[in-house]
């Protein structure tokens, strides 16, 4: 997964701390920063930063076993 550093500073923190909790394995953690990162990058139409997070958060949702909610963010990764 990549963190997020070209857009909106705040989404960017999102992005930074969704990666570190990802990497202790704090998913639900990871999921909810990631959820604010994409939800940032939406309002600013930031079409490589959405891309970015969706598929970062569908990362984070698969590795839970949440395919439901991977599946629709991987296609809007694309």
């Amino acid at each position: 997964m990549v963190a997020a550093l070209s857009f909106e500073p705040s989404a960017a923190r999102s992005a930074i701390a969704a990666r570190a909790a990802f990497d202790r394995g704090d998913l639900e953690v990871a999921t909810r920063f990631y959820r604010d990162a994409l939800q940032r990058a939406r309002r600013l139409d930031d079409a490589p930063e959405i891309a970015r997070n969706a598929y970062n958060l569908a990362a984070c949702r698969l590795a839970a076993f949440d395919t439901a909610e991977a599946a629709p963010l991987l296609r809007e990764a694309r």
